[in-house]
């Protein structure tokens, strides 16, 4: 009898043999014959299928492959990327000396509120003042 049986499997198929044997001796055999009728489900026909064409080598080595591909792909994006903004902040920390250099003064962000706490606090006695 084989190990697998692949549906459909109509009444009166012979399945396989069995042998009857007597300390060795064979006694006798007789056929296996399928006394039902067995449909394929489509279903988990199509989902064996779709198991085996995965778990084969020459689907699943590509897919790992493709996979590791794709990680390093991103990898050296973001490295890119890192380096870009090294480089820029490079870029603005040279700029910035040199506009220093040259007597000219960067942009103060809190210019604004400085100015507001320094006129909010005038003429009080708090230790804000300058």
């Amino acid at each position: 009898m084989p190990e697998k049986l692949e549906a459909p499997i109509t009444k009166g198929d012979v399945l396989g043999t069995v042998t009857y044997s007597y300390k060795g001796i064979e006694v006798g055999s007789a056929n296996l014959i399928a006394t039902n009728d067995v449909e394929r489900n489509n279903i988990l026909h199509v989902f064996h299928l779709v198991l085996k064409v995965i778990t084969s080598p020459f689907f699943f080595i590509p897919a790992i492959l493709l996979i590791l591909l794709i990680m390093y792909a991103r990898y050296q994006k973001k490295k890119r990327e890192r380096q870009r903004r090294i480089q820029q902040l490079k870029k603005n920390r040279q700029r910035s000396s040199s506009e220093n250099e040259t007597g000219t003064r960067t942009p103060n962000r809190n210019a604004s509120r400085t100015e507001r706490i320094d006129r909010e606090t005038k003429g009080s006695n708090s230790r804000y003042r300058r």
